[in-house]
């Protein structure tokens, strides 16, 4: 595996989402398709136990950029001014990331990861945009 670099963005309407983007390093083969982490339930980013900090490191280390963000409201992201109900404005956040993500890669397609309710949101998301190819969800209820 090879070396990865990871920087801060903040992005959506209102630059409030905050991410973080791994991308592998400049010798690294291009894998022409980007991993995209979503919070489980209220957690940020990083993930129960550290999954999506250690999955978006080795995707990354294997030429897979990833972005894990916290959706409005949860870890570092402020709140949402809008008026949306709470299903479309996870939807929206999630518009916002690979909007985010596309424009700082140039990547067109992606696999969505989502673990409980990261796992229906992921479901989501894949069902309104033709941009996400692959979902992994994993949720034990």
């Amino acid at each position: 595996m090879s070396t990865t670099e990871e920087s801060v963005l903040s992005f959506g309407p209102d630059q409030t989402l905050i991410g973080i983007l791994t991308t592998p390093s400049a010798d690294a083969a291009d894998a022409g398709i980007g991993c995209l982490l979503l919070n489980t339930g209220v957690n940020h980013r990083i993930g129960p136990r550290r999954v999506n900090v250690k999955a978006a490191r080795r995707l990354a280390g294997s030429g897979i950029p990833c972005l894990r963000f916290d959706m409005t409201g949860i870890g570092d992201s402020k709140a949402s001014s809008g008026r949306e109900d709470y299903r479309q404005q996870q939807l929206a956040d999630m518009r916002a990331a690979l909007d985010q993500f596309q424009a700082s890669t140039g990547l067109s397609r992606f696999v969505i990861f989502g673990v409980c309710t990261g796992a229906a949101n992921a479901l989501t998301l894949a069902l309104a945009h033709a941009r996400v190819v692959v979902v992994l969800v994993v949720d034990w209820h």
